[in-house]
């Protein structure tokens, strides 16, 4: 890891993974392991969508019999049942240029067709589907694997310490506790397949379908985490959690210096959340904004990391690394400005992300288009939420304008 430049989120990231594998399987599962977490690399490659997809469809599983195997241990394992199939959420997947695809097909190339009996290298799987969500690359905490409704002890104040005379007694002094709730919501995905793919055994195809459902699904966290409502069965991401830090710029937003990135890190340190693995995350309009900021001797104030661009790092200011990402909404009003933006910094280690654990895939032949043409609509489900441990670990601006 250190020979390639990993950083030290990806390490913990690494590590954790490892540490999941080794954990011995349940007793109650069969010799062939099926738990998410515990597939060995042979059979996550050797696990096929499309024909589970033709399976469900169907409803003859005799050729893909380990795509039912696994969704019903799955099923059984979570006392979850769907008239769909299950799928864990580890499987590994092949990058391709065009992420804008709405559907696929075997015509035009550039919809399908390119991708038909294409030459796979084995190298060119990834499984760090995750990491492509910024918050993740943070250090989020990523808690898989849930059952039920889930609440996390949290210390809320602690004991103090005092000094007495020789005569005096010392005030009772106590900590006080609260929890962190975590409660199941479900963000999807959906797609349409054409008939002519189904019937097309490329396994670029296969995970290019895969890839496109869960990077949707994957994308629509990492925003939710960032900005998330807290209404329609969405979660509460950082910029709406009650308590986090704020840095207002004004009654019309205002214009963002150099100032207002130091008052966001005072806001965390004040609150004693401060730790070394902070971070900013602004969008790449902000970015370009802050490389052009320079203190009262003309020099720029940004600092370039090169080893850390291909991760979304491009470099750091105030002392701390600043992540990219377009997650990061701009174009929002306050008062007559209609150009402000946000920005965010904080420990994202203090960001929970609960997962229960499975993909779900529903197919449906009979919708408006699929039945005309022979193919597929697929809906993709997954179920989370979203907290913080400590809401002083985050602050926010949200009416800076560039």
């Amino acid at each position: 890891m250190v020979r390639s430049y990993r950083s030290i989120d990806e390490a913990r990231g690494i590590i954790l993974e490892r540490m999941r594998s080794a954990r011995p399987t349940p007793a109650a599962s069969s010799s062939r392991s099926l738990n998410e977490l515990a597939l060995t690399e042979r059979e996550k490659n050797q696990y096929s969508l499309i024909r589970a997809l033709n399976a469900c469809v169907s409803g003859n599983w005799s050729a893909a019999g380990f795509e039912r195997e696994v969704s019903e241990a799955l099923k059984k394992r979570n006392g979850f049942e769907t008239t769909g199939f299950l799928v864990p959420t580890n499987l590994p997947f092949q990058l391709r240029e065009d992420t804008t695809v709405p559907g696929y097909f075997t015509t035009p190339a550039n919809q399908g067709g390119d991708l038909i009996a294409t030459d796979l290298l084995g190298g060119s799987f990834i499984e760090a589907l995750r990491n492509q969500a910024v918050v993740l690359k943070l250090g989020a905490t990523l808690l898989s694997g849930l059952v039920g409704n889930v609440e996390i002890p949290k210390q809320t104040a602690t004991g103090s310490a005092q000094w007495i005379s020789e005569t005096t007694a010392a005030a009772k002094s106590n900590s006080t506790f609260d929890k962190v709730p975590l409660k199941m919501k479900t963000i999807s995905s959906r797609t349409y397949v054409s008939r002519n793919m189904l019937m097309q055994p490329s396994i670029s195809m296969e995970n290019f379908i895969r890839r496109d459902l869960s990077k949707n699904i994957a994308l629509g966290i990492d925003a939710a985490a960032l900005h998330g409502s807290g209404e329609n069965g969405q979660p509460t991401g950082i910029a709406n959690i009650s308590g986090v830090g704020k840095v207002i710029g004004g009654t019309n937003g205002a214009a963002l210096t150099f100032d207002h990135i130091i008052d966001m890190e005072t806001q965390v340190a004040d609150s004693n959340a401060d730790v070394t693995n902070m971070a900013y995350v602004c969008n790449a309009a902000t970015i370009g904004y802050l490389k052009k900021l320079k203190n009262k001797d003309d020099d720029y104030i940004w600092k370039s990391i090169s080893e850390a661009v291909r991760n979304g790092v491009p470099g750091e200011i105030n002392g701390y690394p600043v992540a990219r990402t377009n997650q990061v909404r701009k174009g929002l009003t306050k008062g007559t400005a209609t150009n402000c933006t946000e920005l965010f910094f904080g420990n994202f280690a203090d960001l929970i992300i609960g997962e229960w654990g499975f993909l779900e895939i529903k197919p449906n032949p009979y919708s408006e288009v699929a039945y005309g043409t022979g193919g597929l609509e697929v809906l993709a489900l997954q179920s989370l939420d979203i907290a913080v441990r400590h809401k002083e670990s985050f602050c926010v601006f949200s009416d800076a304008i560039i």
